[in-house]
């Protein structure tokens, strides 16, 4: 955002920083810099759950096979002009975490776009859940999220009985191939749906919390405040 052009990878001494540029760091990396004069920068943490999610869903790639490239300072105008806006959003402002929940999704969505080692070329991977076992679970998930209230809640049994697994080795096979339990992604996208309902405005908070398996209003407030988004109220108001 601002200096940078005396900050120096030691593991890419060649490169040189700018206003503008852009690095990527996957999870594990490892590097030494020299940081002379000043330097202001944005710096953004993806979750290993949210990186799984979008590479599957809209990419349909295996999360493993969607490893972040490692690069330090490169161009990318598209990149650039997300982060610029991010970092001109006023954090106090009613909207503002909405804003900067879509500008990360559109920043992922770039970066698993153009910006991964698809290992598809490569060698196979190995263990996990195969391509249309991860699509008839993930299903089996959609379908058991939204549900009526009184219906039957989603189980293990049942997203392993999709994978046509054992329990224990669906969980595990699972765990392989999106990086996080089923519970962590059911808690997640359980989370999403209702922000999503709440948005819409068609149904009371009360049914929203009923209809995505949460135990009562109070439970869907406390998930919503976890995550930085208040209550279901002014979830609804945005």
């Amino acid at each position: 955002m601002q200096g940078g052009h005396a900050a120096r990878c030691a593991e890419a001494p060649a490169a040189r920083g700018e206003l503008g540029a852009l690095c990527c760091l996957p999870a594990g990396h490892q590097s030494r810099w020299a940081v002379n004069g000043q330097l202001e920068l944005l710096h953004l943490y993806l979750p290993r759950i949210a990186w799984a999610q979008g590479a599957e869903r809209w990419f349909d790639l295996d999360s493993r096979s969607a490893t972040l490239n490692e690069r330090i300072y490169f161009r990318d105008p598209v990149l650039e002009a997300l982060c610029a806006r991010m970092a001109s959003v006023d954090w106090q402002a009613p909207d503002a975490s909405l804003l900067l929940q879509q500008l990360t999704l559109d920043v992922q969505a770039r970066l698993i776009a153009q910006h991964t080692v698809h290992q598809r070329t490569q060698a196979a991977v190995r263990g996990g859940l195969s391509a249309a076992a991860r699509r008839r679970v993930l299903e089996c998930i959609e379908n058991g999220l939204m549900r009526e209230p009184g219906s039957s809640a989603l189980t293990l049994r049942a997203m392993a009985e999709a994978a046509c697994l054992s329990d224990y080795h669906f969980a595990r096979m699972f765990k392989l191939s999106f990086a996080c339990s089923p519970h962590a992604w059911v808690m997640r996208r359980r989370l999403e749906l209702a922000r999503e309902l709440l948005a819409a405005g068609r149904v009371s908070a009360v049914e929203v919390a009923a209809r995505c398996g949460y135990a009562h209003l109070s439970h869907l407030n406390s998930a919503l405040r976890r995550a930085g988004l208040g209550s279901a109220s002014r979830v609804a108001l945005r």
